[in-house]
């Protein structure tokens, strides 16, 4: 959501989540499963840290390819 009396630049925003991953897999995977702005517009991807810290050694990075938001408005 929004809540900028502006529009938003979609491809600067990202959100990371830092993991600790337990399952012993040495390589993640991400996919878009929907979204209300279509699959191709989301970027994702999972990898391990250069540089761990205590509780997380994995980043989740989930981001958009282009397009703006508007004021107001949400990506669902």
């Amino acid at each position: 959501m929004n809540t900028r009396g502006t529009a938003v630049d979609l491809s600067t925003m990202k959100v990371r989540h830092w993991i600790t991953d337990q399952s012993g897999v040495t390589t993640n995977s991400t996919r878009c499963d929907w979204s209300p702005l279509g699959c191709s517009s989301i970027t994702h991807r999972a990898a391990a840290m250069s540089s761990p810290k205590a509780g997380a050694d994995h980043c989740l990075e989930i981001g958009f390819g282009s397009g703006s938001l508007a004021a107001g408005a949400s990506t669902g």
